[in-house]
């Protein structure tokens, strides 16, 4: 429709959503000012330009309307038409009209698309509360709730016939505390919403199901094979852009992901979404090797995720809590890369950049100072455990 408007126009056609980001655009008709290139590489357009636009009163027009360049801001003048469908304000088509030759007749022309796309607009936006309702019962943990859910997918053809379903999470926390402030919240449920949008249309397309939570968000994916590698890249792609998303605003947040494993049935998507929030929280705060890294990948994790708490003052073997409390970083670095490399000096040696004699320095104090062995086992395991289990509480000391 927008193509055929704009054909028939001569001139560039965009329809943005009611906060100005990009739904589709047409092909080119003449030079590119710098609103239309900033919607389609970005998808929405910045501060100063909704001002500018919202100046002529756009949000409250009921009619097609002329808007002036502004040569300050590289905006060509335009033509903004609300798209609206019982009132209800859905978003603007905005068509160029860089030498102002849109004229009162093509007005109309224009009204009358603008009245079949807020239908369809309307009808996607019932269509997307019916999949997110959908979505919201599948995950639940209720097993009829799940059934029932699965068997709505199947009616409506939202899923591949066989394919298997993956779910990768993308998640958003402050880096020191389990609860967002207020103001923290709205931007990192927004930047989720954002992003599930971006990664859903330039890289899922419809073949996936979606929905955003107040702290995370979460994308379940068609697989055909359990060593299907393309939710895990789509979920690094996830993380990628919610980070580009917080922008500077992402200081002193954890932006994290993790993808689950397949399940056979869509009816079994919890089971992977629960894996794949566990995922996600251990790599907000554990260093995976990966920002979206995948539940069989992650061992010792997968237990230590998955203990009913992480209180290091009962949890953890008192010699630990006592290391932790009397030593400084740098020995607690070298004894927790240590233990990471298999107890290999050499190793641990050159990935720490350090002397041999200076490595068996530190291990040497950190045993005096814990009362461990390292060369027992069961004191080896009591101490990496430890140190794992403290950087899951966030109450590592280094």
């Amino acid at each position: 429709m927008i193509d055929r408007l704009a054909a028939e126009l001569g001139a560039a056609v965009v329809l943005e959503d009611g906060k100005q980001r990009m739904i589709v655009y047409s092909a080119q008709h003449g030079p590119v000012d710098r609103v239309r290139r900033d919607s389609i590489l970005r998808r929405e357009a910045g501060p100063d330009v909704v001002e500018w636009f919202a100046q002529f009163g756009i949000g409250q027009a009921r009619e097609p309307i002329k808007i002036p360049p502004s040569p300050e801001l590289d905006i060509t003048g335009r033509v903004c038409a609300p798209v609206r469908y019982a009132d209800h304000l859905l978003g603007f088509l905005f068509v160029l009209d860089e030498d102002g030759s849109i004229f009162e007749n093509q007005l109309d022309r224009i009204a009358a698309e603008v009245t079949r796309v807020g239908l369809l607009l309307y009808e996607s936006r019932l269509a997307d509360r019916l999949r997110s309702q959908v979505v919201s019962h599948l995950l639940s943990d209720v097993r009829e709730l799940q059934v029932a859910a699965a068997a709505s997918i199947a009616d409506r053809g939202y899923w591949p016939r066989g394919a298997r379903v993956c779910a990768v999470v993308m998640s958003v926390s402050e880096a020191r505390s389990a609860r967002l402030h207020d103001e923290r919240h709205a931007l990192a449920q927004h930047a989720l919403v954002t992003s599930l949008e971006y990664v859903t249309l330039d890289t899922v397309g419809s073949a996936s199901l979606h929905m955003a939570f107040t702290d995370h968000a979460v994308l379940l994916l068609p697989c055909w094979s359990d060593d299907d590698e393309r939710p895990s890249e789509i979920g690094r792609l996830a993380v990628a852009a919610l980070e580009r998303r917080l922008g500077e605003h992402a200081a002193g947040l954890r932006v994290a992901g993790g993808t689950g494993d397949p399940q056979s049935a869509v009816d079994q998507a919890y089971v992977s979404y629960r894996q794949a929030r566990l995922a996600a929280k251990v790599a907000g705060v554990v260093s995976t090797g990966s920002t979206c890294p995948r539940w069989r990948d992650l061992g010792v994790f997968r237990t230590l995720a998955q203990l009913p708490s992480w209180d290091c003052e009962t949890d953890l073997d008192p010699r630990v809590q006592a290391l932790f409390r009397e030593a400084d970083p740098d020995v607690l670095r070298s004894v927790e890369t240590y233990l990471d490399l298999g107890c290999d000096v050499q190793r641990t040696s050159g990935e720490l950049n350090l002397h041999r004699g200076t490595l068996y320095y530190r291990l040497d104090k950190a045993e005096k100072l814990s009362g461990l062995h390292l060369r027992d086992g069961n004191d080896r395991l009591s101490l990496h455990l430890g140190f794992k289990i403290a950087r899951l509480a966030g109450r590592y000391p280094a």
